[in-house]
């Protein structure tokens, strides 16, 4: 459905739901605000369970993007030992997969490169974990933390190594934000169509919470 199509099914189903006899008609600043929070909602729960089918990878798979960082802040005050901090841009909303290519001197004095996985973790598991030689980084394993905002960013990553690797670069695949519905606009839904209803029918149940239900008059009969 495009953003038209939502607004008309979002406008049926409210009517519906109060049998035609809301006390006032939804704006369409109001709809499309519905809309986008249930967007988030659902965008949000289909992440959850990801990875579990065909059909939920399907609907989230036009968010799935790629984006390569090259270059780390290292030895800030605030970063833990052997952390390398990267800058998420805001278009970011979740991590699908993640990597690392790395360089290392091998057992032969030889320069290699391979990819290696990422972890995410918990500050934590880091405390439990960082002087545990069978756990911690090593040339096969990356940590990553979470950081808070700065500047422009959404949020930071900080990826800890062995201190002995070199991390040349950092792979991550995420889900994007979804563009916002506009109905002035016409910005449609970006999810996989299968899920628009769902959208509509989680906004209905938005502005149900929002709006003060419509009560029914009745009529006193006379004998």
């Amino acid at each position: 459905m495009d953003s038209r199509q939502m607004q008309l099914s979002f406008e049926m189903k409210i009517g519906q739901f109060a049998e035609y006899n809301y006390p006032m008609p939804f704006q369409s600043h109001e709809v499309q605000n519905y809309l986008n929070e249930s967007q988030d909602q659902v965008t949000t729960k289909l992440y959850q369970d990801f990875e579990k089918t065909e059909q939920m990878r399907t609907e989230l798979s036009p968010l799935v993007r790629n984006i390569v960082f090259s270059s780390f802040l290292t030895g800030a005050d605030y970063s833990h030992p052997n952390g390398h901090i990267v800058n998420i841009p805001n278009g970011v909303l979740y991590p699908v997969e993640e990597r690392c290519t790395i360089g290392y001197t091998d057992c032969n004095n030889d320069a290699q490169t391979k990819q290696i996985k990422v972890l995410p973790l918990t500050h934590d598991e880091y405390n439990m974990n960082i002087n545990n030689p069978y756990l911690k980084p090593d040339v096969d394993l990356i940590w990553r933390m979470e950081m808070g905002a700065t500047g422009s960013y959404y949020k930071r990553h900080e990826l800890i190594s062995d201190g002995i690797i070199t991390i040349n670069s950092y792979n991550l695949r995420y889900l994007k934000r979804p563009i916002l519905i506009n109905l002035i606009t016409t910005n449609t839904c970006e999810l996989d169509e299968t899920v628009h209803e769902d959208i509509v029918d989680g906004a209905v149940q938005i502005a149900i919470r929002t709006r003060p239900q419509p009560q029914k008059v009745e009529q006193n009969q006379e004998s």
